[in-house]
This record gives C-alpha cells, sequence and structure tokens, in this order.
C-alpha cells in the first residue's frame, strides 16, 4: 500500500510503500520509494506494473503537474521518466487494464472523474489520449462539491465494483500517521477522527 502525501507531510517530501500481515491492522514501512525527488508533495500516488517495470504516477502539488517515475522493483529506487512533468493530471484511482489490453486512468479535477486512456507507456515515452467525463456533482451532500474517487475492480467477467466518494479539500488534515498508528478512522469531512 502507498498513501496519499496531502496529510500533514512537510518538505523534503517522501513516499513509503507499507505492508502488513494482518488485515486492517499492522501496517508498517517496507521502504522509501520517493525521497526528495518532487517539488512539493507526491499527492494521489498509483502504482502500475507493466513489461517488468513498476511505474508510480503522482500529482506534485508544488507544480501542478504529474510526475512520473519507474523502477525495476518495487521497493526502489525509482527513476524519473524523461517525459514527466507534462501533464496535469491527478489520479482518482488504480489505472485499469481492459479486455483489449487498453490502460485507462482515471483524473480527478475537484469537480468531476474523467478517464483517459494511456497511449504509450514505456520507460522512454508515455502519452494520454482524449479525456471522457465519467462521474460530476450531485444534488447529494456527499457529492456536492464535486467528484474525487473513481476506484474500478473487475470481480468476474462483466462484473466490476466501483468505489466512489465526494471531493474535498484534505491538504490541512494532520492525519498522515494514522495508518502506522493503527487507527482504522482518521478523518471525516472536514474533521479529524
Amino acid at each position: 500500500m502507498i498513501t496519499c502525501a496531502t496529510a500533514g507531510t512537510q518538505s523534503p517530501y517522501s513516499l513509503w510503500l507499507y505492508s502488513t500481515d494482518s488485515l486492517p491492522n499492522g501496517w508498517k514501512r517496507v521502504s522509501k520509494i520517493l525521497q526528495n525527488q518532487t517539488i512539493g508533495r507526491p499527492v494521489d500516488p498509483i502504482l502500475l506494473s507493466k513489461d517488468g517495470f513498476w511505474y508510480l504516477f503522482v500529482l506534485d502539488d508544488g507544480i501542478d503537474k504529474e510526475r512520473l517515475f519507474y523502477s525495476v522493483s518495487l521497493l526502489g529506487p525509482f527513476t524519473e521518466h524523461t517525459s514527466s512533468r507534462q501533464y496535469l493530471l491527478r489520479h482518482s484511482g488504480r489505472i485499469v487494464k481492459d479486455r483489449t489490453d487498453k490502460l485507462w486512468a482515471f483524473h480527478h479535477t475537484s469537480k468531476s472523474v474523467e478517464r483517459k486512456e494511456i497511449e504509450v507507456l514505456t520507460t522512454t515515452e508515455y502519452k494520454y489520449g482524449k479525456s471522457r467525463s465519467l462521474l460530476g456533482p450531485t444534488r447529494n451532500a456527499w457529492s456536492r462539491s464535486g467528484m474525487h474517487t473513481f476506484n474500478a475492480v473487475e470481480i468476474n467477467a462483466d462484473d466490476w465494483v466501483v468505489v466512489v466518494d465526494g471531493f474535498w479539500q484534505d491538504k490541512h488534515f494532520k492525519t498522515f500517521k494514522c495508518v502506522e498508528s493503527g487507527r482504522l478512522s482518521c478523518q471525516v469531512r472536514g474533521l479529524v477522527a
């Protein structure tokens, strides 16, 4: 598991890989996979295994650009991709591979969630296709401000489970140590639980 670095982190910014043998508790740091490689916080990180490499996508909130890193090992070290810093993209959930081997990224703008095809992804090149809006603000209290998460998992052929949530700004919460302290619930819409 990796965690978003918006809540309570300070410079120099790092990103840890966590592991547990006893869900839902017992999370321990395994490896610092990014260390002082971003200008701002590494926000909404996504790991993807493809063609013998691990790719790490993060939004660098110091420059409001997506940063892409890669490594031969999940434990790092991660090297920045030469085509990094070209997109304003903040991931909304895991990258999905469909039955035709297309890769789909889900991006949130704080108001809506969009789907983008990853047209090319190698250690020397990457490129996104056009965006398509999937979800936007609703009249419901939990999503009135916009949409944030779109995390899709295929459980059987043509059966998917998708986790969604509404958007709120969490960069000022002081809950970064929540996972390590063993707390199962750390924040509830604007409140530290």
